[in-house]
């Protein structure tokens, strides 16, 4: 799939998989939402990605595996979660001048820098962020 048509959850997914900081994570698809298990920032997480509308994180969490750690991982729509990436990664975003709500976004460091369009911020961004790390396609 292109990574300039990534978005929602399959964005977010990636955006997981490609972030160095989430090491030792495992994504798995789970029915209804992706689940990482692994090694974040030094502490061991579990980490929801593009979880349906109606997915009650924190309870199903406890139920299916027995923690209480946990975040919902939705950095392409919570800048919490994405500015920080745009900050380390460098990422400059750009509003389309054509008046639309467009706009493109420059990710990645040195030789591995790309630009993505989107039609948020963060869209844009994180297309980037994952272009940078995988190129232009991914699996």
């Amino acid at each position: 799939m292109k990574v300039s048509e990534l978005e929602g959850a399959q964005l977010d997914f990636w955006v997981a998989r490609a972030d160095p900081q989430s090491k030792g994570l495992r994504m798995e698809w789970r029915g209804d939402h992706w689940v990482g298990i692994g090694e974040i920032d030094g502490k061991d997480e579990v980490i929801i990605a593009g979880a349906s509308p109606g997915f009650h994180a924190a309870k199903k969490v406890r139920m299916l595996y027995g923690r209480d750690l946990m975040a919902v991982y939705r950095p392409s729509s919570d800048w919490a979660q994405g500015g920080p990436l745009i900050e380390r990664e460098e990422g400059v975003i750009t509003r389309d001048d054509g008046g639309n709500r467009w706009y493109q976004a420059e990710m990645g460091i040195g030789s591995s820098r790309r630009l993505e369009t989107g039609p948020a911020h963060l869209v844009a961004a994180m297309r980037a962020f994952v272009a940078s790390r995988f190129g232009v396609e991914v699996e």
